[in-house]
């Protein structure tokens, strides 16, 4: 009789036990449930909070209107072994080497009026280069100096004008037009590492020198990196390499929905008698029978379809309903 009091007695303990270290399914008192507890099941009357945050998961976000982005320009060394091209806007400086009869060239009927055929000379926007004594302007554009002096040697002889035309073309000051662009990029004086910072018109397109109307919405920073240096290669600009960076602290549509939901703090929803809470841009969505992580990945899918791709959703029980 003894042993069997104590059986029970032992048996009751143990269930007692069990009945205290069992989670409580729904309680009064307020519960913060996590997404690894994955039991409790929200019901009519919880109270939730949902929070928007930015994805970390997610690829690099795309540009959107709004945002400020920040660029800036590198210029390489030429490559080794790799002549420079002379393009428009380049200056070039012409030295005929020999006695100062072969330098000059007879410019006036009279005789009395003189000059240097040596000098500086302008490629022009047409890509030529005008030549004293020469009437046809001579192509140049794309072409290195090496080039460039067989030409020129080669026309003034044809000309008749020098016996001599032995010359030394450099391109003087070099790379004269990657000078220009840089100061087109010059954000302050003295400034080191140039760079400018442009903000993305609602139309999604910037503006930059020598080039206008870029469209940038929907590109990545390192897409729009790569497009713009091939777009700067394309204009004669070969060394330049353009980095973009989005330099806006928040994506402007999580700080959008920040603001529906009003302000940066978790929104806080009363679960309705039809099961239902109501969100911003999603009007209502069932919530009830659903676990927390469930709900938040439901909702970070159907705001991601609206167009918030960076933007997560989580979600927590804050006040769950007394059964």
């Amino acid at each position: 009789m003894m042993a069997k009091s104590i059986m029970g007695l032992a048996l009751w303990v143990a269930v007692a036990a069990v009945a205290v270290a069992a989670p409580v399914t729904r309680a009064g008192a307020t519960t913060r449930t996590t997404e690894a507890e994955g039991k409790y099941r929200i019901g009519v009357g919880d109270q939730l909070c949902v929070a928007f945050v930015a994805d970390p998961t997610r690829a690099p976000r795309t540009i959107v209107p709004g945002d400020q982005l920040a660029l800036s320009y590198h210029f390489g060394v030429a490559e080794p072994g790799k002549p420079y091209h002379v393009q428009p806007g380049d200056k070039l400086s012409l030295y005929f080497k020999y006695s100062p009869i072969l330098q000059r060239t007879y410019l006036t009927p009279n005789g009395d009026s003189y000059q240097s055929v040596s000098g500086d000379a302008i490629v022009q926007p047409d890509g030529t280069l005008v030549l004293r004594a020469i009437e046809k302007p001579l192509m140049v554009a794309d072409k290195t100096t090496t080039e460039i002096t067989a030409l020129v040697e080669d026309i003034y002889k044809k000309s008749g004008i020098l016996e001599h035309p032995a010359v030394n073309i450099s391109v003087a000051p070099q790379y004269e037009r990657e000078r220009t662009l840089k100061n087109m990029f010059q954000s302050a004086p003295g400034e080191t590492s140039p760079f400018i910072r442009v903000n993305v018109a609602p139309d999604g397109e910037i503006g930059l020198p020598l080039i206008s109307g870029v469209t940038t919405a929907g590109k990545t920073a390192a897409g729009l990196s790569r497009e713009l240096t091939e777009r700067y290669h394309r204009l004669g600009y070969g060394r330049v390499t353009i980095s973009a960076w989005i330099n806006s602290a928040v994506d402007p549509r999580l700080e959008a929905l920040r603001t529906l939901a009003g302000g940066p703090g978790p929104l806080k929803l009363r679960v309705l008698a039809g099961g239902e809470i109501s969100l911003p841009l999603l009007h209502t969505c069932a919530a009830a029978g659903k676990g927390p992580a469930q709900l938040a990945r439901e909702l970070t899918e159907r705001y991601q379809a609206e167009g918030y791709g960076g933007v997560r959703v989580t979600v927590w029980v804050e006040e769950a309903a007394r059964p």
